[in-house]
C-alpha cells in the first residue's frame, strides 16, 4: 500500500468517528505513528487531505463517513 493511501485510510477512520473536521495533519500523523511532515509531504494542507478523504469516501461508498459529508452540506 502506498503511503498516501495509508494516510487517506487513517483519515477515513478519524472522519468516521468525529467527522471531517476532526481530521488534521497532526492527528493523522499520530494515528500512523509518523511525522507531521510525512503527511504534509503528501497532501500539503489539511484542506487537500480532507478533499482526498471526501473523494475516497464517495468512491468507496463509505457509510461511516458519508453521513458526516451529507451533514456538512455535500451532495453525495
Amino acid at each position: 500500500m502506498e503511503r498516501a493511501e495509508e494516510i487517506i485510510n487513517a483519515g477515513l477512520r478519524i472522519a468516521a468517528k468525529g467527522g471531517l473536521l476532526a481530521v488534521s495533519l497532526s492527528e493523522v500523523a499520530r494515528q500512523l505513528e509518523c511525522s507531521h511532515g510525512t503527511v504534509a509531504y503528501h497532501f500539503k494542507t489539511v484542506a487537500n487531505l480532507r478533499r482526498a478523504i471526501s473523494k475516497a469516501a464517495v468512491e468507496r461508498k463509505d457509510e461511516k463517513v458519508l453521513p458526516w459529508l451529507r451533514a456538512a452540506g455535500m451532495k453525495v
